[in-house]
C-alpha cells in the first residue's frame, strides 16, 4: 500500500530545520503508523542529492543504522533527528527531498520546504 506523499509531509516537524556546527539537522516524528524501515534514509537538498555517508539518524541522541540488514522500528510518537554533516545550507526556504522504503508500505518518498532563520 503505498502512502500519498502529502500524508507523509505530516511526518516533518515545521520549523525543525537548523544549522549545526557541522551542518544542518532537521527532525520527524511519526504521526502516522507503525512501519519498519529497511533502507537507508536518502535526501535531496533543493535538488542536490546529498552523500549517504553525510546523513545521521538520531534517536533519543543515539546513532541508529538503518538498512544492510537493519531495520528500524519507527513507532507512532518516536521522533527522529536527521543530521547532514559537511553540508551548508543559507538562510532562506529549502527543499529537502526524503526518500526510504518500509517493509509494510514499500517507498516512502515526499519534499518539505523549510526556512532556516
Amino acid at each position: 500500500m503505498k502512502v500519498p506523499p502529502f500524508l507523509l509531509k505530516r511526518l516533518y516537524v515545521k520549523g525543525s530545520l537548523q544549522k549545526t556546527e557541522e551542518g544542518f539537522s532537521f527532525k520527524l516524528k511519526n504521526v502516522l503508523a507503525k512501519a519498519t524501515i529497511v533502507e537507508p534514509i536518502k535526501l535531496r537538498v533543493d535538488g542536490e542529492e546529498i552523500d549517504q555517508s553525510s546523513i545521521e539518524v538520531l534517536v533519543g541522541g543515539a546513532k541508529v543504522d538503518i538498512g544492510g540488514g537493519s531495520p528500524f522500528t519507527f513507532d507512532v510518537g518516536t521522533e527522529v533527528e536527521i543530521k547532514v554533516k559537511g553540508v551548508s545550507l543559507e538562510e532562506g526556504e529549502h527543499t529537502i527531498e526524503i526518500t526510504t522504503k518500509s517493509k509494510e508500505f514499500g517507498e516512502l518518498k515526499f519534499d518539505i520546504k523549510d526556512s532556516l532563520k
